[in-house]
């Protein structure tokens, strides 16, 4: 059974920080060797620093040993426990290569120079290490040099290797011996994080790979084969104009595009005039609503819950005449939520779990009794929660920013064609605008089309396709 070690989610660089990166996730285990790709150069620098102690973060859950960390005691636990290895070097040329190796461990001991030699050369045997035990600290290639370290760490009974190799120019013979090493040091039960530019040595080196893009997670893979040199290729064909990659999808967008989700056209009722309105799918629309009856009208008026003047459709289906409750309108795609108010679609007494199957099932007529998807959903909620066996626990012990990411979680999984959020970021607590923010991000990138109503303006870090106000009628912002 997979044991973790360290974990980072929704994690953002202080507000102070040169460079900000935000939504961050990580997920280390020990005995594995976990890699992060960095895409560009956004927010890498930020988490090798936040590692090697010189950064903060800040984060809705830090966990170690499956246990929660704070933000502010984080820091000197990884200082403790990890050591970052790199284009810079943690040993002492002054010393020997015993002396940087145990000097913390056993100079107390005073031992005679030949005991430490003795020693050193015991440790080499044991990991199959060809280094000379009197060769200098000057004198060491640069493979025999992370070599001493990785063996350092060890010593000082640290749990994580982070190897940052941006700027170390290994040859291959010599980089596959220092994973070799790396290998044995996680049997031993260490765990080993990878930071490499280099697609092919992830591909064959690491267990686990987070993707890095513009300082921000963007995947996160744990199945082989990762597949990283051709998501490389294809965003390097993306990036040119005249790719023939980037052709087709544009033109591939472009026709989801010609057929908008959601048309309102001069949309009339007891409180909203003439409004015309036209969402895409995978867009992300604002609309700031002056007072609480315009909006409830707007959702009713969606829902096909009070009558009204003009045309709607949704996914190119009118709904003139048609009246929705909840469950009908979920099973047409079609997905309401409000803060607060998470009573839709849940049942207290049953588990998270539970919930979410039930929940899909709607589509998938009984898929809940499946075995293979029950084991995929319980995996996702213990990892999108941070803690193992929360998918059994009942929803009424949940508290409520934990209802309301079992809500998030059950439509990123159910995939409807749109969620409308109505005053999804009125919470005080920074962790849940933080959890919605990302939620969002992850069903944009699922195509689901995302309409937030709110009555508050604020500077949202997910920036919309839209921003409207509806004051009686629709004007738009931008």
């Amino acid at each position: 059974m997979r044991r973790e070690l360290f974990r980072i989610e929704y994690g953002r660089s202080a507000d102070w920080a040169a460079e900000q990166a935000e939504f961050l996730f990580l997920h280390l285990y020990q005995q594995e060797i976990g890699a992060i790709f960095p895409k560009d150069s956004g927010g890498i620098q930020t988490l090798v620093d936040f590692f090697n102690g010189k950064a903060e973060l800040n984060a809705s859950a830090f966990s170690w040993h499956g246990k929660n960390v704070s933000s502010e005691s984080v820091r000197s636990l990884l200082k403790e426990k990890v050591m970052v290895v790199g284009h810079e070097s943690n040993l002492m040329e002054a010393l020997t290569l015993s002396g940087n190796v145990f000097g913390s461990r056993l100079l107390p001991f005073v031992l005679r120079k030949q005991e430490e030699k003795a020693k050193l050369a015991q440790l080499f045997r044991k990991f199959e290490v060809e280094v000379p035990v009197d060769l200098p600290v000057a004198a060491l290639s640069q493979l025999q040099r992370f070599q001493i370290e990785f063996l350092k760490a060890y010593i000082e009974e640290k749990e994580c290797i982070l190897f940052d190799a941006r700027r170390v120019h290994l040859l291959r013979r010599d980089y596959a011996e220092l994973m070799r090493l790396l290998r044995k040091l996680c049997d031993k039960g260490m765990a080993g994080l990878l930071v490499d530019y280099n697609e092919a040595r992830l591909e064959e080196y690491a267990d686990t790979v987070m993707v890095l893009q513009n300082s921000k997670t963007v995947r996160l893979m744990e199945h082989k084969p990762f597949n990283l040199y051709r998501q490389a290729q294809e965003d390097s064909d993306e990036a040119q104009s005249a790719g023939e990659t980037a052709a087709a999808k544009n033109n591939n967008i472009n026709q989801n595009r010609q057929e908008p989700l959601l048309v309102w056209e001069n949309v009339s009722g007891a409180f909203l005039e003439d409004v015309s309105l036209k969402l895409n799918a995978g867009e992300l629309v604002y609309i700031v609503c002056q007072s609480r009856k315009e909006s409830r009208e707007f959702v009713d008026l969606l829902l096909g819950q009070a009558g009204f003047e003009g045309s709607i459709s949704f996914d190119g289906r009118q709904l003139a005449g048609r009246r929705f409750d909840r469950t009908a309108a979920v099973q047409r795609g079609l997905c309401v939520t409000e803060a607060g108010d998470d009573e839709e679609l849940i049942f207290p007494k049953m588990s998270v779990c539970e919930n979410i199957c039930l929940t899909r099932g709607l589509r998938i007529s009984a898929i809940w009794r499946r075995p293979d998807y029950q084991k995929h959903i319980r995996e996702t909620i213990d990892r999108h929660y941070g803690a193992e066996g929360t998918w059994r626990r009942s929803m009424s012990e949940l508290t409520a920013e934990e209802r309301r990411r079992a809500v998030y979680l059950r439509w990123m999984l159910y995939r409807p064609r749109l969620i409308v959020l109505k005053d999804p970021f009125t919470a005080t607590s920074e962790e849940m605008r933080t959890m919605t923010e990302f939620y969002i991000s992850e069903y944009l990138k699922r195509d689901i089309a995302v309409l937030i109503l709110t009555e508050q303006i604020w500077k949202p870090q997910t920036e919309g396709d839209a921003t409207y106000l509806l004051d009686g009628t629709l004007i738009r912002l931008h």
